[in-house]
């Protein structure tokens, strides 16, 4: 398999890392291109004229042999659906749910948790997205990750600090709480920049986030040590960074929550992160949903809360912080310098001005 060729019949591949594949992929050049000689086919000779209607049954049913072959499945085994969320409903409501069944849930509207309670049905919620839950929960300790990550610019010597914040997740308040607190005992202040982006719509998004974060980014004292609320906007305020003329880690050293490594390693520089303990999270949730199942009440106020493991340092927050101008001089130079080609001795003496 040739993946240079492949990514070569997406164009999209040779401009940007594009990982929306989920919601809508792009399609490679020589699916459009047979999507258009069949629109051409159509639109001359009529989509239901029997030549052209079978010779669509027939493109149908060798879709269906491709993809068996591919999974090595039989044939009766696929299913050709128009969008991924049909192909999810179909499996949904082919679950066979029976009196007794469980729920462990991310996201739910109120109304699904008032049905729920009505039913008796045993559900633990995973997230914090909202201001309180009326479900039993297990979640990540979100006042230690903004501790833990409050303790890690510290040990590296930052002293301006930012954090960008969605007013309306529970989870962004929690983690701003933790990061001031372990800053203000040591006698700093937050600089905190607010962006909306659960209220925006998913069009809306990628413009009222760039447009939010050029209104408030020059509040910011710069070098700056970012704590953001997850890393979706972290990825986002590493994208925006170089349109406002600021440069990660030098300008702004940027961490973010869940170690996310699709987002963290796609991200440039590459994203450091607080390290969520999904495994951990998954088997509690699994165990408070076991214990209602066999018939223990479980208070539905009832949360459980996990430290998270640590912060995962990756390239947007290595910038090393020095008191010393010449030690801060020489580092800087390194830093813009090595990733390229090997620097000498020499070089750092006659940058910082000082002799071997």
């Amino acid at each position: 398999m040739d993946v240079l060729k492949i990514r070569e019949q997406m164009p999209v591949c040779q401009q940007m890392t594009y990982v929306n594949t989920g919601w809508s992929g792009p399609s490679p050049v020589q699916v459009v291109n047979a999507i258009k000689e069949r629109l051409d086919l159509e639109m001359i000779q009529g989509p239901t004229s029997p030549d052209v209607y079978q010779s669509g049954r027939d493109i149908q049913a060798k879709i269906k042999e491709a993809m068996a072959s591919l999974i090595n499945a039989s044939i009766d085994e696929v299913v050709v659906t128009r969008n991924t969320t049909e192909g999810l409903h179909i499996v949904m409501n082919g679950l066979s749910w029976e009196e007794g069944d469980g729920i462990i849930t991310f996201r739910y509207t109120d109304e699904e948790a008032a049905s729920w309670r009505r039913r008796g049905t045993a559900v633990v919620n995973v997230s914090t997205e909202k201001a309180s839950t009326p479900l039993p929960s297990v979640f990540l300790d979100n006042l230690e990750a903004g501790r833990q990550a409050a303790r890690f610019f510290l040990e590296r010597g930052w002293d301006s600090f930012g954090y960008l914040h969605d007013p309306h997740r529970r989870y962004s308040t929690e983690r701003l709480d933790g990061f001031r607190e372990v800053l203000g005992e040591h006698g700093h202040e937050v600089d905190v920049l607010e962006v909306d982006s659960s209220r925006m719509s998913s069009a809306e998004r990628p413009e009222g986030v760039r447009d939010a974060l050029r209104r408030q980014i020059d509040g910011w004292k710069h070098p700056v040590a970012v704590l953001t609320k997850d890393d979706i906007s972290a990825s986002a305020l590493l994208r925006y960074l170089p349109e406002f003329g600021l440069s990660c880690p030098d300008d702004v050293a940027v961490i973010g929550v869940s170690n996310d490594r699709l987002l963290c390693l796609t991200s440039f520089p590459s994203l450091s992160s607080v390290r969520y303990p999904a495994h951990q999270i998954g088997y509690g949730a699994a165990g408070l949903l076991d214990r209602q199942l066999a018939g223990e009440s479980i208070k539905p106020s009832q949360e459980v809360t996990l430290a998270p493991r640590e912060v995962r340092e990756r390239q947007s927050s290595t910038r090393f912080v020095s008191t010393d101008k010449l030690i801060a001089s020489a580092l800087e130079f390194i830093g813009r310098e090595a990733p390229g080609r090997v620097v000498r001795v020499e070089e750092l003496w006659e940058r910082t001005g000082v002799s071997r």
